[in-house]
């Protein structure tokens, strides 16, 4: 059976929060739950018996810890299933070990189009991770201890203005991949731009932002996705992204997750490690 996958640590069980939205994103996906955990030896949380412990006497201490590990997760999943009516969910386990195991976990799923969820709720798990997937044009949805609101609403940042990106690939990518997540949850989909004009160009802003509002509605016309509400915001992404959130009631913010310029190499742009550093909400990276 397919599945939805999630990637957490073993440090500490996933907190019900976060597990519970991975229930309800395999359950809207008819999906089994697939836990990729970050082995904690690998971290700076192993205790100081683990170096004390000969190499086998270590292993089987592990190992009967993740195994009890592995039991309270899905203890935790079936009270979450029983809560909200859900029929009862297959959960499988990966232990991630070993050097470049990011890597290895990013060709592993090549050819998965699903959104790959990452339990984000302590901060940054996996940093480097979020690069190998993004290179693989895979998009990863942040899951943070935000809850979601009975009605799940969904912003999507787009900015099909930017000289870096001419066709505008990466605002139709963020629009799809939000209807299609909004499809599977039942949420509903606003799209927001930031309209930002430089300080030294202040008094052409009224000009500018006629223009900016005009050619927005001219892409959203053009690619036919005139019928989504759009809100627009006079600030910078930084600032105004969290505003739009705010005043929307926005669950998950999807934004891209690479820069535009094609001969950037790199895996996101300043809003995105502004917003990384302190999400308003969950966040949807969008790498296609």
């Amino acid at each position: 059976m397919d599945s939805i996958y999630l990637l957490t640590r073993v440090t500490s069980k996933p907190s019900r929060r976060v597990l519970r939205k991975a229930v309800r994103f395999a359950h809207a996906a008819n999906k089994a739950l697939h836990i990729y955990a970050e082995d904690y030896r690998r971290s700076e949380e192993h205790t100081f018996i683990d170096f004390l412990l000969k190499g086998e006497e270590s292993s089987a201490r592990y190992n009967d810890y993740f195994m009890q590990w592995c039991t309270s997760v899905i203890e935790l999943v079936e009270e979450i299933c029983a809560e909200i009516e859900f029929p009862e969910m297959d959960v499988n386990f990966d232990l991630l070990s070993g050097n470049n195991w990011e890597k290895k976990l990013s060709k592993d799923h090549q050819n998965c189009t699903d959104v790959f969820l990452v339990d984000y709720s302590r901060g940054v798990l996996a940093p480097q991770l979020l690069r190998e997937l993004a290179r693989q044009s895979h998009d990863v949805l942040l899951l943070t201890e935000n809850k979601w609101g009975q009605e799940i609403k969904i912003a999507a940042a787009i900015d099909p203005l930017h000289r870096g990106d001419k066709n505008a690939d990466i605002d139709k990518a963020i629009i799809d991949r939000s209807l299609e997540t909004g499809a599977k949850l039942n949420a509903s989909t606003t799209l927001v731009y930031c309209q930002y004009v430089a300080p030294y160009l202040n008094r052409y802003s009224q000009e500018i932002l006629a223009n900016q509002k005009h050619a927005i509605k001219e892409f959203l016309n053009s690619n036919k996705f005139y019928q989504l509400p759009l809100r627009l915001i006079k600030a910078n992404p930084e600032e105004g992204l969290p505003d739009a959130v705010d005043a929307i009631g926005a669950s998950i913010l999807a934004m891209g997750a690479c820069k535009r310029i094609a001969l950037s190499r790199y895996w996101s742009g300043s809003t995105v490690d502004v917003l990384l550093a302190n999400p308003p909400c969950d966040l949807m990276l969008v790498s296609k």
